[in-house]
């Protein structure tokens, strides 16, 4: 939206898209602050992940795995302030958890 909102100022710039690039063990305890409810990451192997999600999903995620992400989220903090963390995502849609049966957050 900034670069609409400022056409003159990001005309030609390109900038990453993110907006949060945490480890899954990290995820994993936010889910379990946000939830109430203790969350243990495993992953699951590649074969099994593979035939359950395709071949697309898989590759994305292999890399974000192998590879990671370059995205420089503190820089992209100071272009957009507000972008949003997992947890903040989380505690937004906590609905999400009410209505799935977990404890109100």
């Amino acid at each position: 939206m900034i670069a609409f909102e400022k056409p003159d100022e990001w005309f030609g710039r390109t900038i990453e898209i993110a907006g949060d690039d945490s480890p899954m063990l990290h995820i994993a305890a936010v889910f379990s602050r946000v939830t109430g409810r203790k969350v243990r990451y495993t992953q699951m192997p590649w074969k099994s992940y593979r035939s359950r999600f395709g071949d697309e999903l898989t590759a994305m995620f292999r890399y974000f795995n192998d590879v990671g992400t370059s995205a420089n989220i503190p820089a992209l903090r100071l272009i957009h302030p507000k972008l949003t963390t997992v947890e903040q995502y989380l505690r937004r849609h906590r609905h999400v958890w009410t209505a799935c049966g977990s404890q109100a957050i």
